[in-house]
């Protein structure tokens, strides 16, 4: 994890103060680029521990097209919490689809409803013998249309679109398409600038803005040489030239994969110390599920930023850091146990085991909300 001490030690050196929407400050560059080779293993820090089971959990739950965080709440998993919907919130009669209880309900809906305590609301469908949970507009746990709802079910007038899955498709039937992008970035749901986190929530808009925005994927064809030296292998190339179409020919029947996938990400806010080492290792798993689904090789995971930025509070421990060894990259091995996965929402965390990471000590950097 050199490249990610590096990236931390220039914005220490060249970054400039900054106000921010949290109100903590920053020290901010323009413009960065890291590129991970995931033959050497998996980007996941070594200078310090990461919470890599909580990487599984929310890339899976991004992958299923879910924006309930009360799945990961469920299984410890708490990095969303303070962008979620919580029970205060949507327990109000603003929240309920009084309209449809009126479609579905023979028993007239009070005028002043409205003015109801939530209490009475709940004793009011109890007596209706409806479940009030089943009419609200929004449920807790709900962040808004963010990653996964954008990924999986991008609204549109004429039905949803699965980028992933369409990805998925161009990737096994014209692997060198050049539109092999995935958005998060829908203008139309992004949170309003003067509301606050609970009012967007409410109101159906996301709870924050995409940070990492958009991601493309890329193919390219392996050679023979390439393909065998896969699969352990060892000829001179010029041995491999001459007999080309035999060795094809014994590569096909072993079903030896024909490409290396690669992922750029674009991200436009960059939280160097809490939130990158998440994103980096995050989109290199994500790119070796679709790899795995696809029988390619994970080539290249590709890091670029806009605001790329250390906060003011997290300087301190941001120095300790930087005098850190990077040690060697775990290896993750991806077993789905002679299941058939076609999709990457058909993972689970059993299917994943990293191996060999052995990172220093933990350093503690808040969350800036």
């Amino acid at each position: 994890m050199q490249q990610l001490i590096g990236l931390m030690k220039h914005v220490l050196a060249n970054g400039r103060q900054r106000g921010d929407r949290t109100g903590t400050g920053t020290l901010s560059v323009f413009g960065t680029r890291m590129e991970f080779d995931l033959a050497e293993g998996l980007p996941l820090d070594t200078t310090r521990r990461i919470f890599w089971r909580g990487i599984v959990e929310e890339t899976l739950w991004f992958m299923r097209g879910s924006t309930d965080a009360r799945e990961l709440q469920e299984k410890g998993v708490k990095i969303w919490d303070e962008w979620a919907a919580t029970k205060e919130m949507v327990e109000t009669a603003d929240n309920i689809d009084i309209a449809r209880v009126r479609l579905v309900s023979n028993i007239t809906v009070p005028p002043d409803f409205d003015d109801w305590t939530w209490e009475s609301i709940t004793e009011w469908f109890g007596k209706a013998q409806l479940d009030v949970n089943d009419f609200l507009y929004v449920t807790e746990g709900e962040i808004g249309p963010l990653y996964g709802k954008q990924a999986r079910a991008w609204p549109t007038e004429f039905g949803s679109i699965d980028q992933v899955k369409d990805v998925l498709a161009s990737l096994r039937e014209n692997p060198t398409d050049r539109r092999m992008c995935i958005s998060h970035w829908n203008v139309e749901q992004l949170p309003l600038r003067n509301h606050t986190i609970e009012e967007n929530v409410m109101e159906g808009r996301m709870s924050l803005a995409p940070c990492h925005a958009f991601y493309q994927f890329y193919a390219e064809e392996m050679t023979t040489w390439e393909r065998l030296r896969h699969v352990g292998r060892h000829y001179h190339t010029q041995y491999v030239e001459a007999h080309d179409a035999m060795f094809r020919e014994q590569l096909a029947a072993a079903n030896v994969p024909t490409h290396i996938l690669s992922c750029q990400l674009y991200q436009r806010s960059t939280d160097v110390c809490c939130g990158l080492p998440f994103n980096i290792a995050s989109y290199s798993l994500v790119t070796m599920m679709f790899a795995h689904i696809l029988n390619m090789v994970p080539g290249k995971f590709i890091h670029i930023s806009g605001d790329t930025h250390i906060y003011s509070d997290h300087i301190e421990n941001a120095k300790i850091q930087v005098e850190r060894e990077p040690r060697k990259l775990p290896r993750l091995v991806i077993n789905t146990k002679g299941r058939e996965v076609t999709d990457p929402a058909m993972f689970t965390p059993e299917d994943f085991t990293l191996e060999g990471y052995f990172p220093d000590e933990p350093l503690n950097y808040k969350v800036s909300k």
